[in-house]
Formats: C-alpha cells, structure tokens, sequence
C-alpha cells in the first residue's frame, strides 16, 4: 500500500490527544455510606479492574478512528501495473457530445444533462492545479485552450443541444492538438457520448499512446424515433394551377410500428395539406401530399410531424420558385421551318420569341430560359462566346443542325462545352432504336411502351463519338449506336444536341409525338431551379442566376421565422452569383435573400439527419471495434457518478482505500459510543 499524500501522515500524532485525555481522567472510585442499606433498591457492583478494562478499550476506539481519519486523508491506494502514479499536475480534455441525439432520454433523465453531470464529477476527482479543456461539438475557438478547474466547471454548466455533429476521429484530433501545448507529462482525454454509430468512427482513428483515452457512455434506453428524411417533386417545375405531388420519406428507428401519424403542408404560412401515414418497424415509408398554386413567385414550405422527445428533425423545410412564364427565343438559319412554333406560340405559359440568328440582340440571351438554335448554317464566334455565357450561368440551348452545317463552326462549340465534336455527315436512312426512359427528361411520360412503337427516322444525321468523360446523358439513340438526341453538362446548363435536321429531308422526328415531347420537357427543365433544401453543416452554394450586386449594394440572407439575419459571403460567376453563408449563423427554417429592397432567391436549411438515427453501440460492442481497430488502450467507464469518481481515481493513481478508512472510522466511532452506553458502570 502506498499514499498519494504522505505528508499528511504527520497528523498520526493526534492519536496522543485521547491518550492524555485517558491517563489525566480516570474516574476515582469512592466510598458512599449509607445509614440504611434498606434503601437501596439494586446496587451494582463494578470491580475497578473491569472499569480499566472498558477505559482501554474506549481509547484504542478513539486511537483507530483518529488514525483511520487520517489515512483516509493521506489518500492509500494499492498501485495498479497501468496506473500512472503521481502527484505532479496533468492536463486533461473532456469533450461533451452535445449533438442532437443527446436529447434523447434514460432512467436518470436527459443524456446531455447526464453527460454534463458525469463531466463535473470528473473534474473534481483532478486537483485545482491541474489544466483542463472543454470540447463540444460546436468546436468553440475559446474551448482550443487549456484553462483551470474553476473556469472549466463554468463552460461545462453552460453546454446546451448543438446542430452540429463531429466524427470522434475529428474530436480526437482537436483533443490531441490541445493537449499537446501543455508541458504536463500526464495527459487524459474523456468522451462522454451515447456512442452513436453514425459519428464514432472507430476505424479512422490514429492510436496515441502518450493521450489516455477514456470513453464515459451515456446509454439510451428508448431509440425511437420517427423523423422527416428528404422530400421531393415528381417533376422538375412548379406550374401555375397544376396538381402538384409532394413525395415525402419517413424513417422509423423503432421497434414498433405506429398508425395515423398526422402530417403537416404549410407554405407561406398557410397550411396546404394535411394527411396521415403509418410507419412499420425500423423501415423506411414513403407517401405524398398534393396541392396547387394559384399564385407565382417564391414559395417557402415546411412539412412537420409531431414525434417527441427528438423533435430537431420533426420539420422539413424546403423552398422553390413558381413562375409565371418561361421565356423561350428561337434562333433560326435559311433552312429552318416552324416546328417549335407550333408548340410553344400557342401556349400563355411560354413567352415565345422566333427571330433569325443573324438579327439577334446577344443582349436578350441572359434574360431567356431556353434558347432553340434551330438549323443554323454556321455558329460565328461571337453567338459562341454569348452560348457559353448564357449556359455558365444555367441556362438551355438546344442545337439543331442544319441540313448543310458548317462542321467546323458547330465542332468547335460542342468541344468548347466538353463534348465530342462532329465527325462528319451521314445521308444514310437509320432510326431510332432505344430510348432512355430511366432519364428525367422522360421519366413517367408514357405510362406504357409498345414494344412495335413506331420510332422517328433519320436521313441526314450527324455522327459524333461521345467521351464518356464529358458526362454527356443520351435520351435516343440511333441502330447504329450513335447518339441522336443528347443532354450535355456545361456549368449550370446544359445543352440538348439534335443529331438530324428537323427538315422532312433530315427526317422524322419534327412530325414525330416524340419531338412535341421532347420539346416541352427542353423547356420544363430550363426553367431556373436550384435545390430544394440545403444540410447546415455542408458547405454549399447558392446560385442566384443573372443576379449580381450593384455599386455598394450586398445580398442579406433573413430567416422568415425569426430577427437572425447575416451577410453571406458571395463570389461572381459569369453573370450570375454564388453565395455562401456562415454555417456556425445558420438554423433550420427557410430563409430570405434580398439586394436593397428586392427578394432574389429564396433558401431553405435543415439539421443534418445523421442525428435522427439512434443506432448506438452497446459496451460490449464497442469495446469489439476497439479491440479491431488496435485502440485495446482505451478505457470504457460505465456506472453511476458515484461509480465514476471511483473508476477516474483508480485509473490515475491506482486502488483507492481512503473511503475504506472513511468506513472503518465510521466503525470505531461507533464502537466508542456503544462502549460508553451499553457498559454497565
């Protein structure tokens, strides 16, 4: 046996106090007479031996419990083989998980107030001479540096839930790169968490043998939990007065299922469907809720459940834009006919506009949705360099060659874009023969195929030899493998190549129901869109087409449910901007993006829901993933607080055995006051 604090052994010569007390107050027997022994109703006889007999055994009680206090406080401790035995200062980091899943809840009440508990009681096993780091997930610049028991007791007391969520591997880093400015050679790291599987990465993790690292579990006892996973449309706009279908996915994490769950549509602030859903166990469950718009404009919505005690991914917010009008401009050569006419002219939902290629002011390029180069005879470089701009900046062309195009001004567009470039002209009859019904563009157009359809034919068609590379999406090929009818990847647009004049000499595809198709899903999709919803915590950003920043003038983002407004950082592209907000400034809702006094773009943000599954590890299993990823060095500490304390002190210094003496002082003490009561005098 060995102690912690020896010097407080010098206290041992208090046991001499009870000593002089004994030997200076012994009781003096003395004779009592009595004229009448007759009134003495019992008389009880004490020899004066068995009064010393009692006397000593009250002073060796009082000696042991003084000793025993004294042990106790000299702190005894066995030594372990591992223990690092010391009484120099040590620097020691604790990171609390305060992520979301730390709202869930066991038997001693919320795990994040669990972990914050567990976290004092580490604290105080240290010394107050020993440095001490906070760490959360939020990753505070005050919590990068080590500072004194009293201060870190403080920020432990203020921790509250966070969105974040940080892999251990990263937390660990953080914790090493701290502790590593201390000069203490005694170095501990604690990670109170739930050891939730999506974040412990215990493969990624370096092993350290200069850090000990012990893991405090939080076990949670019920992972229920039903949460909002992702939402989607059916199709790629948002039309006026049309049946719109809202695909919502559901994730259960229970072990039972659940029946008419209520969920919630609201969009600018008015509910706008209401439905229910069933969930089975531990599945995923996806359903729908319909609705119109009577109104253009930007659009804010939120789906919400109702699911307690995880309720951070209970709302789903997601935001788009309905327009009133997508503006097409056809660009046409000599050759051309009126076969887009005839789709779009007659249409109100379309602003179309035909005017030969020749006569086009590039200044109304940027201010249309699709652009249709319908059967040029030549693309001048000038109309190049404008085509590249307008598809930066997310806009779509579709390119129809003419019937005797100039190979190398069209060559030289579609390698600007990326792609292959044309290898030469084919008068050789060939048609149609597979078509790409996985794609968007035609995704649930035909409920069903016929497997005799008649198929659009090609006289005149232009060979081209696509790089995989280029990212090019082919929607109809010809029987001879070359592709038809393409969608071509180049900034924030694409452009649709058209392998065959629309000519009746080029082929069929003009008088084919293939083309009106083909046409009206061109122009569904070049309507300008961005995400539905972005993850706080992933760094993204957000275009706003053709929209760019006079003079002084800078954009605001606005949260539409609360004051947090902030000024995102943006950067130019092309004619357009990217911005890019703050996400330590972000919380889930959506947002507005003004310039001055103008709303230009709308925004949504959600909680990352790698939260909402509450897979955890067990101890046992953890302790496996350990053992597997050669971190056999780590301490797992389970138990109640008290428990803990214990587990901390034995793992620094060893067996302790001062609330052995505490006990045994307790005893003798105890043995002192029934020696003086139940002993006869």
């Amino acid at each position: 046996m060995q102690f912690l604090h020896p010097e407080i052994l010098w206290a041992l010569s208090a046991v001499t106090i009870p000593i002089i007390v004994h030997l200076f107050n012994f009781r003096k027997f003395r004779r009592v007479k009595f004229s009448n022994v007759a009134f003495l109703n019992e008389i009880k006889q004490q020899t004066q031996s068995k009064s010393r007999i009692k006397h000593l055994l009250i002073l060796i009680a009082r000696m042991l419990a003084i000793t025993a206090v004294v042990f106790a406080f000299a702190q005894p401790f066995f030594p372990k083989e591992d223990a690092a035995v010391s009484d120099d200062a040590q620097a020691v980091s604790i990171f609390i998980d305060n992520s979301f899943s730390m709202e869930a809840e066991n038997a001693d009440g919320q795990l994040l107030e669990l972990a914050k508990n567990k976290a004092l009681e580490i604290v105080e096993v240290y010394a107050p001479t020993d440095q001490f780091q906070l760490l959360t997930c939020d990753f505070e610049g005050r919590h990068q540096r080590l500072v004194n028991q009293e201060e870190v007791i403080e920020w432990i007391e203020e921790v509250q839930i966070s969105p974040q969520a940080r892999p251990l591997s990263e937390v660990m880093l953080r914790q090493r790169d701290a502790l590593a400015t201390s000069e203490n050679a005694r170095k501990s790291a604690y990670i109170l968490s739930d050891l939730q599987r999506s974040t412990h990465d215990v493969e990624a993790i370096r092993p350290d043998s200069t850090v000990a690292v012990r893991m405090v579990p939080s076990a949670v006892e019920n992972a229920a939990n039903v949460y909002i996973d992702s939402v989607w449309f059916d199709t790629p706009v948002r039309q006026l007065n049309q049946s719109e279908r809202l695909n919502i996915r559901l994730r259960n994490t229970a072990e039972t299922g659940l029946e008419n769950i209520p969920i919630k549509l609201t969009i600018d602030g008015q509910q706008k469907a209401l439905g229910s859903f069933a969930v089975q166990p531990g599945l995923v469950t996806d359903t729908a809720l319909y609705f119109s718009h009577s109104e253009p404009g930007f659009k804010q919505a939120r789906v919400s459940i109702d699911d307690h005690p995880i309720v951070f991914d209970d709302d789903f917010y997601f935001s788009y834009r309905v327009a009133r009008q997508l503006k097409v401009l056809e660009l046409t050569g000599t050759e051309a006919g009126g076969y887009f006419e005839k789709v779009f002219a007659d249409d109100p939902y379309y602003t179309y506009k035909r005017i030969a290629a020749n006569q086009v002011d590039y200044s109304e390029l940027a201010d249309q949705n699709l652009l249709l180069l319908n059967q040029l005879g030549r693309i001048s470089s000038g109309l190049e360099n404008e085509l590249l701009a307008f598809l930066d900046g997310g806009g779509s062309v579709a390119l129809v060659p003419a019937e005797n195009a100039d190979l190398t001004s069209y060559s030289r567009l579609l390698t600007a874009i990326g792609a292959a470039p044309i290898a030469g002209r084919q008068a050789s009859e060939t048609k149609v023969a597979s078509i790409n019904l996985d794609h968007p563009l035609y995704r649930g157009i035909f409920e069903a195929m016929p497997s005799n359809v008649d198929l659009p034919k090609a006289r005149i068609w232009y060979g081209r030899t696509p790089d995989s590379r280029s990212g090019e999406q082919r929607l109809l090929d010809l029987q001879n493998g070359q592709p038809f009818f393409s969608r071509i990847p180049r900034g924030e647009g694409h452009l649709y190549w058209i392998a065959s004049p629309l000519s009746p000499a080029g082929g069929s595809f003009a008088q084919h129901a293939f083309f009106v198709t083909s046409a009206l899903r061109m122009a569904e999709f070049s309507q300008p869109s961005s995400p539905l919803y972005y993850t706080i915590g992933a760094e993204s950003a957000i275009t706003l087409r053709n929209q760019q920043a006079p003079g002084d003038q800078v954009f605001r983002m606005q949260h539409a449910g609360n004051n947090l407004e902030f000024l995102p950082e943006n950067r130019r592209v092309a004619s357009s901007t990217e911005l890019f907000p703050r996400q330590q400034e972000l919380v889930a809702g959506n947002y507005n993006i003004t310039l001055g006094t103008d709303k230009v773009g709308v925004a949504s943000f959600n909680y990352s829901r790698s939260e909402s599954a509450l897979d955890t590890y067990s101890k046992g299993d953890f302790r496996e993933a350990l053992d597997a990823a050669n971190l056999g060095a780590f301490s797992i500490l389970d138990g109640d607080l008290e428990t803990l304390r214990k587990q901390v002190a034995e793992l620094d210094s060893g067996f302790q055995m001062w609330y052995s003496f505490i006990i045994l002082a307790l005893i003798f003490l105890a043995i002192e006051i029934l020696l003086i009561k139940f002993w006869p005098r």
